[in-house]
């Protein structure tokens, strides 16, 4: 206010001049205008006065005594009016008048203006050009603290305290001062001086609250944590809202660094973060106190929040975070966590450790994206010196064992040139186990050999002694089986092993294959004595026995070994029922043979013994001349079994049985239907010859005649040429040259198209060509074969043909051919083929009603080997998937896991993964997933697939750090699988979006 009173003082003794009144009409209205600008100026309506002043300056006379005040206040009242060229203006005022009393003044009215307004930047620029030459000692004084002021906020701190300095000791100042120097002081971490200058005004009540918070500070950085939280829990009963978060985050670390972490926590909760986010730090601070408190979940939950950090703090918090998870005995979720903490390297140590514990970790649970062996060879590669790098040397080849990578195994043993050891010898047998199951029997024998050479372990030497003699028996060397079966139930270490539960029962296999039959019983016999918990085999060796006694003419033992497989009605009782209606019939019991067969079809519906039985059964009526009952029951055989090889012996039969009775006509006709419907089988001939007779005894010779033109019957001189020349070729396919039997084969067809031997020449041809490799050819003569009534060659012929077309993955051929052979076939192992392939057949084809259809006929044969039943559930449980019927799909699958093996077994280890996730049973999930990663690791495909399970469990957990890791490796490694990357990307995107989404509004709370 001083400088408006000395303007308008200014003012009133120029209005009294004398000279104004001699100014002209134009300049006395530029007068006016200015004085009524005053006015309004000293009423602060500074929006009319800049106009009238504007005004005023723009007609007044340029030499009048009040342009240069009209100027300064038109400036002035633009600035206060905050119009944009008003600095410009009063820049202009002091240019147009450099010398002008008012050019202090003018710095001093902007500078305040700018400073009453909060521009400390602006009134900085304008102070600074004032001088303080002229000021009294308060203006002075005035000047000194706003200059020191606005340097504080401009951040200039040097500069401020040099004007907040001597206002320290101001009377009116001196608080102020004294707290911004102080302040300035705390800024600069001089905490001794800043406490000193705080000391001055810790009596004013104004400052109280932000000294005790800057005070409780220094004291935190003097690591005084004790008089810290003293402070501090004060003062979080009286600050407001706004400051109980920065406050709480210093009491919080103060606890912490007291090893008070349970007082830590809720403070370290409290702090909300600059711009309400989290530093890596703050994260760090409250996943640590949890830890310590063994707190786990929480301090998971925490750590997991720095997941993308690249920095000393984060790689920390991740070994941490590892920690925990192992805590909580969540040995994938750590490893991941171990995974990351070792790719950072900001320090060693823990790099070092982390790696060790990945390492091991990988070794203990698998790892699912890399291979076990190839983790722990980084480890030893990275810390080849490293006192526990022994350890991770011992543990890799086991890593290939427990991963079943034997070939991996053996192949490091060969690049490292290891020494044999017990572990390679296992490795070996192992080896050898998987290429046998695979049915890769010659390279399967190899490693047995290996294995069974080596006497690290003598126990895998005898394991692998009796894998050596099951590989030879598969490649059917029954002799040196035998040889290697014997020498592995003499070994002493064989007793301790599960294989020698078994060795009578291969021994004896191996004798009767060898047709040694009385030395095939005893072992059988020796086998059954040791009552083994597999029904099937001990069942099995009954059978096998009963066989040695039939063959050995014993009739009654081998009955009584057929009924005890009767009796259980196990396996094969349709076969020991049928063979014990043979073995009466040599006993001359041939009403009791009646009797065993009359129930046969009803009591085994489905056996392929049927029409064997019915046959047998025929043979045994005319042996008690019960002719009708005889001519009905090979007449049920014809109708019931028409693809049966039996036909034409029964129609033979019956044409004898008339022929006895008298019944010429009948007989007549039933040795024309053989020679009509099987033209080239044995039995035509026998019909020519037995119809000769009947005409004969009738007097009807001349109709014998006309039938024979009729049906073109080879002249006997045509049929030794036939005979002599099919011999020829026979002979060269039995020698097994057969190149030149397909020669002889082909000669022969051409002369006899039709011949006696067609039939067989075309069958032996087949085979000879199929031998060869020349599949094309052996499909068109094994086509000749089935096209002709049933024979026996037609089941062989059928099993051929099916091969061919299911080697070339043509199931529009095969399928065909495979459903006759179900219906036609005699041998049970033929009939396995057939349904099992036409299960894959119609899956081929998503027929998949079918192919559960077909699986559950597989099923039903209680014979068949675990990989065909495996094959059986996996298609059951795949359909069901396909037609979304889950709970079928479910027990398929548990099925599967029970006898499965490799890709199956991962397969269905998957799914049981699978169906833990859709019953949100995460965490079994997760375990099940570890397993196929530990145990499948080679099929990578389902151990991908269950990644994508994993991250969706822990996502299910909220657990997005290991969801993110696990989705951002498979995206990283497996673009080999396209569907499984695209599937993780999708997901990923998914929970990056929810978890954002989910921070913004958290935010947006505080």
């Amino acid at each position: 206010m001083k400088y408006f009173t000395y303007v308008f003082s200014l003012l009133l003794i120029s209005v009294s001049s004398p000279a104004i009144a001699q100014k002209s009409e134009h300049n006395e209205l530029a007068k006016m205008a200015y004085f009524k600008a005053v006015d309004f100026y000293k009423n602060e309506a500074f929006k009319a006065a800049n106009q009238h002043f504007e005004k005023a300056f723009h007609t007044m006379d340029v030499n009048s005594e009040y342009r240069e005040d009209c100027n300064y206040y038109y400036a002035l009242t633009a600035i206060k009016l905050n119009e944009k060229g008003g600095d410009a203006l009063m820049t202009q005022f002091v240019q147009n008048y450099p010398t002008s009393n008012r050019k202090n003044e003018a710095y001093l009215e902007v500078g305040n203006h700018y400073y009453a307004n909060g521009k400390p930047a602006a009134s900085l620029k304008w102070f600074q050009k004032a001088s303080p030459k002229f000021m009294t000692n308060k203006q002075e004084a005035d000047y000194n603290f706003k200059m020191g002021y606005a340097l504080f906020s401009n951040k200039k701190y040097t500069e401020a305290k040099q004007y907040l300095l001597p206002l320290t000791r101001s009377e009116i100042y001196a608080d102020e001062a004294n707290y911004y120097y102080g302040y300035i002081a705390y800024l600069q971490e001089d905490y001794s001086t800043a406490q000193e200058y705080f000391k001055k005004i810790e009596n004013n009540a104004r400052y109280k609250n932000d000294l005790a918070y800057y005070l409780m500070n220094i004291n935190f950085k003097q690591k005084k944590y004790t008089q810290v939280v003293e402070t501090g829990e004060d003062l979080l009963k009286i600050v407001s809202r706004r400051q109980i978060s920065e406050i709480s985050k210093i009491v919080g670390e103060s606890y912490f660094y007291l090893n008070d972490f349970k007082k830590a926590i809720p403070h370290l909760k409290n702090y909300k973060g600059k711009k309400n986010r989290l530093s890596t730090n703050d994260h760090y601070f409250l996943g640590n106190a949890y830890y310590k408190e063994n707190d786990f979940p929480n301090a998971v939950l925490t750590f997991s929040r720095i997941a993308k950090g690249k920095d000393a703090v984060a790689q920390n918090a991740y070994y941490h975070l590892a920690d925990s998870y192992l805590k909580m005995d969540k040995k994938s979720e750590a490893l991941n966590a171990f995974k990351n903490c070792s790719e950072l390297n900001y320090d060693q140590d823990i790099k070092e450790d982390a790696w060790y514990n990945y390492a091991k970790l990988s070794y203990d649970i698998g790892n699912p994206y890399k291979n076990t062996s190839e983790v722990l060879m980084s480890y030893i590669q990275q810390y080849p010196n490293n006192a526990k790098a022994r350890e991770i040397n011992k543990l890799i080849v086991q890593s290939f064992i427990s991963s079943k990578d034997y070939k991996g195994a053996l192949a490091y043993y060969q690049k490292r040139h290891l020494s044999k050891d017990s572990n390679y010898q296992k490795t070996s047998l192992y080896r050898g186990i998987q290429l046998f199951q695979n049915s890769d029997y010659q390279e399967a024998l190899a490693h047995f050999k290996t294995s069974s050479n080596q006497v690290f372990d003598k126990k895998v030497q005898a394991r692998a002694l009796y894998w050596q003699a099951e590989t030879y028996y598969r490649m059917y060397n029954f002799k040196q089986a035998l040889l290697d079966f014997k020498r592995f139930s003499t070994n002493a270490y064989a007793k301790n092993t599960e294989e020698y539960k078994n060795s009578n029962y291969s021994i004896g296999y191996s004798y009767f294959k060898l047709k040694d039959y009385d030395r095939a019983k005893g072992y059988f016999e020796n086998f059954i004595k040791t009552k083994p918990k597999d029904k099937v085999k001990f069942y099995d060796s009954y059978v096998r026995l009963g066989d040695c006694h039939f063959i050995g003419k014993s009739y009654w033992n081998a009955m009584t070994a057929y009924n005890k497989v009767i009796e259980a009605n196990a396996i094969d009782a349709d076969y020991a029922q049928y063979q014990k209606a043979i073995s009466y019939g040599f006993v001359s019991r041939n009403t009791k043979k009646i009797e065993t067969l009359k129930p046969f079809s009803k009591n085994h519906p489905k056996s392929t013994y049927k029409d064997d039985a019915l046959f047998e059964l025929g043979n045994a009526y005319i042996r008690e001349r019960q002719s009708s009952n005889a001519i009905s029951t090979f007449q049920k055989l014809i109708d019931t079994h028409k693809k049966s090889v039996y036909i034409p012996n029964a129609l033979l039969k019956q044409g004898l049985i008339y022929y006895n009775e008298n019944n010429p006509d009948k007989s007549i006709a039933k040795y024309k239907s053989i020679v009509s419907t099987y033209p080239k089988s044995k039995e035509a001939s026998q019909a020519v010859k037995n119809a000769r007779q009947v005409y004969v005894d009738i007097d009807k010779v001349d109709e014998y005649a006309e039938w024979i033109r009729s049906i073109n019957y080879t002249s006997v001189s045509d049929i030794d040429l036939d005979n002599t020349m099919y011999e020829a070729a026979e002979k060269k396919f039995l020698a097994n040259n057969l190149t030149q039997a397909i020669s002889s084969f082909k000669k022969y067809l051409i002369n006899f198209p039709e011949g006696i031997h067609a039939l067989k020449a075309n069958f032996y041809s087949a085979q000879a060509y199929f031998s060869t490799k020349n599949t094309e050819k052996a499909a068109e003569q094994y086509q000749f074969v089935i096209s002709q009534n049933a024979s026996e060659f037609t089941e062989q012929a059928l099993s051929r043909l099916a091969q061919i077309y299911l080697e070339k993955n043509n199931w529009e051929q095969a399928i065909p051919i495979l459903k006759r052979l179900e219906l036609e076939a005699n041998f049970p192992q033929n009939i396995v083929f057939a349904q099992s392939n036409l299960m894959k057949g119609m899956y081929e084809k998503q027929d998949f009603e079918n192919t559960v259809l077909y699986a559950e006929k597989v099923l039903e044969n209680k014979k068949v080997e675990d990989q065909v039943k495996s094959d059986a559930y996996i298609f059951i449980a795949r359909s069901a998937i396909k037609t979304a019927q889950l709970e079928k799909a479910k027990t398929a699958y548990e099925e599967v896991s029970k006898i499965a093996k490799g890709a199956l077994k991962a397969e269905a280890l998957y799914y049981d993964a699978y169906f833990k996730n859709l019953d949100k049973d995460y965490e079994a999930s997760n375990k099940t997933v570890q397993i196929l990663a530990a145990d499948y690791a080679s099929h990578k495909y389902w151990g991908v697939k269950g990644l994508l399970l994993m991250a969706k469990n822990n996502d299910g957990l909220k657990d997005a750090f290991q969801a993110t890791f696990i989705l951002e490796n498979i995206i990283k490694n497996y673009g080999q699988f396209e569907d499984l990357k695209l599937e993780a990307q999708t997901i990923l995107e998914e929970i990056t979006k929810r978890n954002t989404t989910k921070t913004e509004n958290e935010s947006t709370d505080f």
